[in-house]
């Protein structure tokens, strides 16, 4: 799979009306976003089996393809690319239904390319939040664990010399069992939350 660091993002544009995927290419390729095209769903599937993207935008009506059926193959093979659905039937289109089976968004027809531009770039910043927040409960996990490492190497270096003697931890509450600790002011405090 391939994919480009450098750009905002990578797009697959899944229309069968030429124009329409040049013209969302060319506006879109402005604003830093890579961009490849697909006439149909065969195509499109392809594509993103060789391919990472971020965003796909998907006509719901392709000939050879229902459009939220190709929705649901292409995020089983790519679980985080979002895709926004373009659809000229918004009277009689099940926007819940395509919702929970994992659409980002959606777009009428006729698409303004401002608004196509201003979903594109809403669901990218989502997507960076997202990995960023990945990023740092993955640093978290490591320190914890690097944590764990020492203070397993401290209690055992400490138990393993003569006459030391780790203190076990005090005994679990049965009233408040996430609780440590039996002081007088801890008891205080949990006098009041039980009043409480």
């Amino acid at each position: 799979m391939s994919s480009n660091a450098d750009s905002e993002g990578n797009i697959i544009v899944v229309d069968d009306y030429d124009h329409i995927r040049s013209t969302f290419a060319s506006y879109l390729e402005n604003f830093g976003y890579q961009i490849k095209m697909s006439k149909d769903g065969t195509e499109a599937k392809t594509l993103v089996d060789h391919n990472i993207f971020d965003i796909g935008i998907l006509d719901v009506c392709l000939l050879d393809y229902n459009g939220l059926k190709l929705l649901n193959e292409l995020k089983n093979t790519q679980p985080t690319l979002e895709i926004t659905i373009r659809t000229g039937h918004t009277e009689d289109y099940d926007f819940f239904g395509v919702i929970k089976g994992g659409e980002a968004d959606w777009i009428s027809k006729p698409c303004k390319l401002p608004e196509l531009h201003a979903k594109v770039e809403r669901i990218r910043r989502e997507q960076r939040h997202l990995q960023e927040l990945s990023k740092k409960n993955r640093e978290l996990e490591q320190v914890k664990t690097e944590t764990e490492h020492v203070l397993n190497g401290m209690k055992t270096m400490i138990q393993n010399q003569d006459g030391a003697e780790i203190q076990k931890r005090a005994k679990i509450r049965d009233d408040f069992p996430e609780i440590i600790g039996d002081s007088k002011k801890i008891e205080s405090v949990l006098s009041l939350v039980r009043l409480v």
